[in-house]
Order: structure tokens, then C-alpha cells, then sequence
């Protein structure tokens, strides 16, 4: 991804771009440039695992406890599950689960969306706009 030169002070360091990559991939997709969709796919995972793995010594200490980091870690399960990861997926899902650092509402929040469970009580509460836009995406991803 590419960021504009005259951009303040540039490029940030580390970006969270996740958002962005995901709709990328798909458009890639979509226009049946699988290697460059998947490369994004793979910018997504490399950076959820870098995000929440603290076992990694470039882990950073990120607590997503924003109704706003939620989405970044769902697009990270959906990147891994569509690059044929799925055991990889559960693994990132149980992590998220058992880690102290997501609230339970965030959990229940990803859980439900990787699972296609709609909780009308969490989705009115937690899904803003953009969130449901890049669900309908991640859901459509595939087709």
C-alpha cells in the first residue's frame, strides 16, 4: 500500500491497515489477480499474529478493547480462513478467547461474526457503518 509523500511526516511506522487490505483482496479477487489478492490476505494474518501474539518478539502490547479493533481481528480470522487456514483460524479464535485483553463483548462480538450467529443485541450495540459494510464484504468474499 502505498501512502503520499507530502503526508504530514510521512508514512506511519507500523499502520494498521487491515481494513483496507481486506477490501483490496477482494477487489483483487474479484478482478482475478489471485496472487495479489492473497499477498494482502497475507499482510492481514501477518499482522493480526504480530498484533496479538506476545510469545513474538515483535508482539506489540495492544489492548483492543475499542468497539473500533474488533473488525481488524475478525478480518484477521476471515483472511486466514480464506487462504485455506482454518486450523490456524481456530487457533487465532481460541487465543482471542482466552486472552484477558478482550472484553467479553468483544469476544462475543468476533465469535458471532466468524460463526455467521446474528445477536441482534450485540449487533445494534457494536455495528457501526463501515463494520457492516466489511462484513457484507468478508461474507460475500467467497462467491
Amino acid at each position: 500500500m502505498q501512502w503520499p509523500e507530502n503526508l504530514g511526516v510521512g508514512k506511519p511506522y507500523d499502520p494498521e491497515q487491515r481494513k483496507e487490505e481486506f477490501l483490496l483482496a477482494y477487489c483483487y479477487d474479484k478482478l482475478g489477480n489471485k496472487s495479489l489478492a492473497n499477498e494482502q490476505l497475507e499482510n492481514i494474518i501477518d499482522y493480526t499474529w504480530k498484533t496479538i501474539d506476545q510469545s513474538k518478539p515483535d508482539h506489540y502490547h495492544f489492548i483492543p478493547t475499542t468497539i473500533d479493533r474488533m473488525p481488524d481481528y475478525y478480518l484477521g480470522l476471515m483472511a486466514l480462513k480464506y487462504s485455506g487456514k482454518e486450523d490456524e483460524a481456530e487457533a487465532l479464535l481460541q487465543q482471542i478467547n482466552n486472552s484477558p485483553e478482550f472484553s467479553s463483548h468483544a469476544k462475543q462480538w468476533i465469535n458471532d461474526r466468524y460463526q455467521n450467529v446474528d445477536n441482534d443485541s450485540l449487533t445494534k450495540e457494536i455495528d457501526t457503518e463501515n463494520n457492516r459494510l466489511l462484513i457484507q464484504v468478508a461474507n460475500i468474499f467467497n462467491e
